[in-house]
């Protein structure tokens, strides 16, 4: 099965970082959350609860990765301080 077959399934595709999350509504409720390749493309909601959950989850994720950035600013901040020179990048990007 080809990912437009697949799509067909889902009330709405949501890509993460990870790859995507195809979301599987049925009378108001939604009856599965299923983790999907980096191969399938976003897929707009086609009733008000897949709209929901996916703005849910790009919430969530919108979230940790600005906590994420957040945090690196922080270690590079407190690195500078004890250093009195910046933190290279790629040092931060491992931290």
């Amino acid at each position: 099965m080809n990912p437009s077959q697949s799509s067909q399934l889902f009330s709405a595709i949501v890509e993460t970082p990870f790859g995507a999350i195809g979301i599987r509504t049925d009378s108001g409720v939604i009856r599965e959350l299923v983790y999907l390749p980096r191969h399938f493309s976003e897929k707009a909601p086609v009733d008000p609860v897949a709209e929901r959950a996916a703005r849910q989850w790009n919430a969530i994720w919108t979230n940790r990765i600005s906590v994420s950035i957040y945090r690196l600013q922080k270690r590079a901040q407190r690195f500078s301080a004890r250093y009195g020179r910046s933190l290279p990048l790629s040092r931060a990007a491992r931290c």
